[in-house]
């Protein structure tokens, strides 16, 4: 699964179940462990990684945010794959495609969660060069 975003850039991770309803009651998701190949990538490349989420609600409906803002900004929310409610933490591998057009320069690369309650996560973030 993969959508298209503003800017040539193209984001997508695992993903499939529904999202929740909006309402925010339980506990907040929390990130961590956030780690990615590299520092520097080519247009027209990827960059993959991984995420520890954790909630003791369950990860059932969770959602991922991916975002890189620099020269160029795109975000995308998808599902993660998997997910259930008898599961209350897990690594969850990610994949940011860059299009061949996706401007050169550093961009901030942030991830967070929301779970099915509408809690939202801490964020984590890192640097990307595109050149």
């Amino acid at each position: 699964m993969h959508r298209s975003i503003m800017a040539g850039l193209l984001l997508l991770a695992t993903g499939v179940l529904a999202c929740g309803d909006g309402s925010a009651t339980g506990t907040a998701p929390t990130l961590s462990d956030l780690s990615f190949n590299g520092t520097t990538v080519a247009p027209g490349s990827t960059i993959t990684g991984t995420m520890k989420i954790s909630d003791p609600d369950g990860l059932g409906g969770m959602t991922v945010t991916l975002s890189l803002t620099g020269p160029a900004s795109a975000q995308s929310t998808i599902p993660v794959q998997g997910a259930s409610d008898a599961v209350t933490s897990a690594s969850v591998p990610f994949v940011v495609a860059l299009s061949a057009a996706t401007p050169t320069g550093t961009y901030t690369f942030t991830v967070t969660a929301t779970d099915s309650e509408g809690n939202d996560s801490n964020a984590l973030s890192g640097t990307v060069t595109v050149q």
